[in-house]
């Protein structure tokens, strides 16, 4: 079956100033990053009389345009990566999950993750065909009795702000965010107008954004143009989109924001996310943002 990245391009980015950054496979890191905080998830609450719920939500039907016709360079990574890590949740041993949900749109990875779900018939494990913001939007549970952890890791520009704030208002969700700083860097123009952006554009940045907040890293510099006229661009690289999703992100959370990060470069240095936590229940944040703090600084070395 022949697949096409579609909605999921990511550009590499040039900007490779900020947090710090991790070498190697993004791929193994993630993993890493998963296996690590799940069996510290799992640990902390064994014994403890809540329901576990992990949920994978690999991509939405979002994104950005097609328009490339032959796969990209870290496709294949971002493929072996879906499998590897819902075997980790399966395979989970401090305590399993009373419930797994995998939530995925390529027709060939959700015929891996039904594998997965027949050979381990005796879980409770539901494989969701569709856009990861409508099922984590509508997913129903009783929060109350719930804990769980939600890995949230789109392959391009595919999450909507409203679908954050859902995750947020549950106070249940332990939450990894996979910042997209490559698919980011190659969608906004830097030297035009903010109003001259095409349509569909503003409006997925708004989407993902939640605001028109995005506009801000627009400023007229101190020369005009040949003709007199003022020009408006954006500073270089997505420092600043980063700062202003994070601000965003510890507006919603508040306390349960971790404001420690980690990047994650492709085998070409090129930076690819910004990897942020943040806590499910204000009563265990502390806990939580110290475990997950843990696992970025064991990752780092």
């Amino acid at each position: 079956m022949k697949r096409s990245p579609a909605s999921h391009q990511v550009e590499e980015s040039q900007d490779h100033e900020g947090p710090r950054s991790l070498g190697g496979s993004w791929t193994e890191e993630k993993l890493g990053f998963l296996s690590g905080y799940l069996d510290s998830f799992t640990t902390s609450l064994k014994g403890e009389p809540v329901r576990l719920l992990y949920i994978d939500a690999f991509a939405g039907a979002g994104g950005m345009d097609p328009g490339c016709g032959h796969e990209h360079p870290d496709w294949a990574d971002y493929r072996e990566f879906v499998t590897r890590s819902a075997r980790i949740a399966i395979e989970t041993m401090n305590r399993s999950f009373d419930e797994l949900v995998f939530i995925e749109t390529d027709e060939e990875r959700i015929l891996n993750l039904e594998d997965l779900q027949l050979s381990h018939a005796y879980r409770s494990i539901h494989v969701f065909r569709g856009d990861a913001d409508k099922v984590l939007r509508n997913l129903q549970r009783d929060w109350r009795s719930t804990r769980g952890v939600l890995f949230l890791d789109p392959f391009g520009l595919s999450v909507n702000w409203l679908t954050i704030e859902r995750i947020a208002s549950l106070d249940a969700l332990d939450s990894w965010f996979l910042f997209p700083m490559g698919a980011l860097s190659r969608v906004f123009p830097r030297g035009q107008l903010p109003q001259e952006i095409r349509p569909a554009l503003s409006d997925l940045l708004t989407a993902v954004y939640g605001d028109s907040r995005w506009k801000e890293m627009y400023s007229v510099p101190f020369q005009a143009n040949l003709f007199g006229n003022p020009e408006f661009e954006r500073a270089p690289g997505v420092e600043g989109l980063l700062e202003i999703y994070k601000a965003r992100l510890s507006g919603l959370f508040g306390s349960r924001y971790s404001g420690q990060t980690v990047r994650l470069r492709n085998a070409r240095g090129a930076a690819l996310y910004e990897f942020i936590f943040c806590a499910g229940s204000a009563a265990g944040a502390a806990s939580a943002k110290q475990a997950a703090a843990h696992m970025m600084n064991m990752n780092s070395k």
